[in-house]
C-alpha cells in the first residue's frame, strides 16, 4: 500500500511540473506528438524528437486543472 501512495504522489508531483515536455501518440503506425505548456497542448502530425524541429501547423487545445481530458482531442 505504501509503495501504490508513492507512486501516486510522484506521478501528481510531475504532472503538476511547469516544465514543457514533448509526449507521443501512437496508433496503426500514425505517431502524434505533443507538447504541453501549462494549460495549454500542441498536437503535431508526426514524431518530432526536439522542440526546435516542430512544424509551424498544429492543433492546439487548453484546458483547466489536470490533462486527462486530453483524450476526447485525440479521438
Amino acid at each position: 500500500m505504501k509503495k501504490f501512495i508513492s507512486i501516486i504522489l510522484l506521478c501528481v508531483l510531475f504532472s503538476c511540473s511547469e516544465k514543457e515536455m514533448l509526449i507521443y501518440y501512437t496508433y496503426n503506425d500514425t505517431t502524434i506528438t505533443r507538447l504541453a505548456k501549462r494549460n495549454e497542448i500542441f498536437l503535431y502530425y508526426g514524431r518530432f524528437e526536439n522542440k526546435n524541429s516542430l512544424p509551424q501547423s498544429y492543433i492546439k487545445a487548453t484546458y483547466s486543472g489536470f490533462d486527462g481530458g486530453i483524450n476526447c482531442y485525440m479521438i
